[in-house]
């Protein structure tokens, strides 16, 4: 797991809402995602990858001014936390 996460945010407000979002499938189990959202973000930058665990994948966050972008492409099976392998 990599996980690199700056962001500053106004936690004084509530401004959450999704403006936009769309996604689909690229393979048999690997789906993706792009999604734009008024948030309470002034700034941030967040890269996240999981090679294991429920929906693993890559995900990008980046947030400027009460706006933020998410991109994601993932694992759509969930992960078996006793055998150690996905669930099919």
């Amino acid at each position: 797991m990599i996980n690199l996460n700056f962001e500053l945010s106004i936690p004084y407000i509530s401004r959450w809402a999704t403006i936009y979002v769309i996604g689909g499938m690229l393979a048999k189990y690997k789906a993706w995602e792009f999604q734009i959202m008024k948030s309470t973000t002034l700034v941030q930058l967040a890269i996240n990858y999981r090679m294991s665990g429920d929906h693993a994948g890559l995900q990008i966050d980046v947030g400027l001014l009460g706006y933020s972008i998410n991109c994601s492409i993932y694992e759509t099976r969930h992960w078996d936390y006793e055998k150690r392998c996905w669930e099919i």
